[in-house]
């Protein structure tokens, strides 16, 4: 719904201002950071033990709305990189016209994903031809 809709848009946002803090070595608008662990709060998900046909089966199961635990979810992913050893390696894609951001696995990685890259590259020769 509308409502679910513009919960999303504003975590989106508050993720995106967190990373680029983070990248830029600054303070975090503290909004943003109430919004993602609000959000975060949000999640009713625990472990749940099955045996079935002779075999242990683990689950998470979840109770309430699946729109809130999802939102609970990227939250709780957007804490887990920034408070992890991973947040140094954060990088926004170079292509001018995307807007993702990857965790740079090797210093030569400039793109979040190779169709970015080809895409970027075949912009630079149709301008130089």
């Amino acid at each position: 719904g509308e409502a679910g809709h513009d919960e999303l848009l504003a975590l989106r946002d508050a993720v995106v201002e967190l990373l680029i803090a983070a990248r830029g070595g600054r303070a975090p608008d503290p909004s943003a950071l109430q919004r993602v662990n609000v959000t975060a709060a949000l999640g009713v998900v625990h472990p749940s033990l099955t045996w079935t046909d002779g075999t242990w089966c683990a689950t998470r199961t979840g109770h309430g709305d699946p729109h809130r635990q999802a939102l609970h979810h990227l939250a709780e992913a957007t804490i887990a990189l920034l408070a992890g050893p991973d947040r140094g390696a954060l990088r926004r894609c170079a292509a001018p016209d995307c807007t993702m951001w990857f965790v740079q696995q090797h210093k030569r990685r400039h793109y979040c994903h190779p169709s970015c890259s080809t895409r970027h590259r075949q912009a630079r020769h149709r301008a130089r031809t």
